[in-house]
Formats: structure tokens, C-alpha cells, sequence
């Protein structure tokens, strides 16, 4: 399944269109690399996430064990730059610019070609750098406005 955006500005005028195809010669130009090394980017630190919310709302196993592992070191970090690092393979991957002048006007268009596991692998890297980057700014936030505990 490919999942292809077009959208057309110029001269006053924009378009946009969203494609859903589920031709077979499709995997033919997919590269099958893509989709297990953005998988294994995201998913261990969507997992220690949701093992870090699982813990604190039902406190049955220590939450700073998994904290430490999710944030300390080396390791932390590589895990924190996975899933932001999976959209930016995704988007070099499958994301194509197009301009074109036709008729006196500029007409630019973007293109993203997915297939079905890719678009869920891109989902949940969206989802989970939005909440954990998410809650780095809250947490910068509190502290710019005196909360002492989120410094």
C-alpha cells in the first residue's frame, strides 16, 4: 500500500490531494532496509516509554530503574534520537520535491510514498517524539516559571 500527498500552489490557487493505492508492482522500488531499521529505532524507546507510564500510574516496579535507562548514558541518548532519527531516514526515503512552472505560475509538489508498515512506523515515531520532546518543553517551562521540581 503506498500513501502518496500531492499539493499544488500558485496564482491564488492551491491543491491537494491524498492517494491511497494498493497496486502490487509497488514493493518492486521498495527498499526492504527501510522499514526494519526505522522500526528498531523507534520501538525500544516507545517501549521504555510506555514501560515508564505504566509503572508510574501503577507504581508495581521502580519507575527511576526504567528513567535511568531510558535517559542515562549512551544508550539513553541513542534511544532519544531514535524515533526522531527514524522520520528523518523515512522522509529522505520516501519524501520527493517536484516544481514546476506551467501557465505562469509556480506549482510546487511533495510526494510521500509509504507503504502500509511505514506509515505505522511513522506514526508512532511522531507520537512518541511528540511526547517525549513534549515534555522536555513543559518541563523547561515549569522550571523558567519557578516550579523547583521540574529543574
Amino acid at each position: 500500500m503506498i500513501a502518496q500527498f500531492q499539493m499544488a500552489l500558485g496564482r491564488g490557487r492551491a491543491e491537494a490531494h491524498l492517494t491511497l493505492d494498493r497496486s502490487p508492482d509497488a514493493r518492486q522500488h521498495s527498499q526492504r532496509w527501510l522499514l526494519p531499521v526505522t522500526a528498531l529505532l523507534t520501538l525500544p524507546f516507545a517501549l521504555a516509554l510506555a514501560l515508564a507510564a505504566v509503572s508510574s500510574l501503577t507504581h508495581t516496579f521502580r519507575t527511576h530503574g526504567v528513567l535511568y535507562w531510558l535517559t542515562g548514558g549512551h544508550a539513553g541518548l541513542l534511544l532519544a534520537c531514535g524515533p526522531p532519527l527514524a522520520l528523518l531516514i523515512l522522509v529522505a526515503a520516501r519524501v520527493r520535491l517536484h516544481g514546476s512552472r506551467a501557465g505562469g505560475r509556480w506549482i510546487g509538489r511533495v510526494e510521500a510514498r509509504l507503504e502500509r508498515w511505514e506509515i505505522v512506523t511513522a506514526l508512532l515515531a511522531v507520537a512518541v517524539a511528540g511526547v517525549f520532546f513534549g515534555h522536555l518543553a513543559a518541563d523547561a517551562w515549569a522550571c523558567a516559571n519557578g516550579v523547583r521540581s521540574a529543574c
